[in-house]
C-alpha cells in the first residue's frame, strides 16, 4: 500500500523499454516478415519482466514497513 514509488518506476521504465522503444524500432525499420511473432514476443517479455520485478519486490516485504500517513 505504501510502496507506490517502486511500482511507478518499474511500470514506467518497462513500458519505455519493452513497448515504446521496440515499436519505434519496428516502425522505423518496418519489419515485413514475422511482425506478429515479434510483437507477441515483445509483449510477452514486457509482461514477464514487469511481473517478475513486482513479485520480487512483494517477496522482499519492504512494503509492509512503508509509512503511509502520520
Amino acid at each position: 500500500a505504501g510502496d507506490t514509488i517502486f511500482v511507478m518506476i518499474v511500470s514506467s521504465t518497462s513500458v519505455w523499454l519493452f513497448a515504446v522503444l521496440p515499436v519505434y524500432i519496428w516502425i522505423v525499420h518496418s519489419v515485413p516478415h514475422g511482425s506478429a511473432k515479434l510483437i507477441f514476443f515483445i509483449v510477452t517479455i514486457y509482461s514477464s519482466v514487469s511481473a517478475a520485478l513486482l513479485y520480487w519486490r512483494y517477496q522482499q516485504e519492504t512494503w509492509r514497513n512503508a509509512l503511509i500517513m502520520k
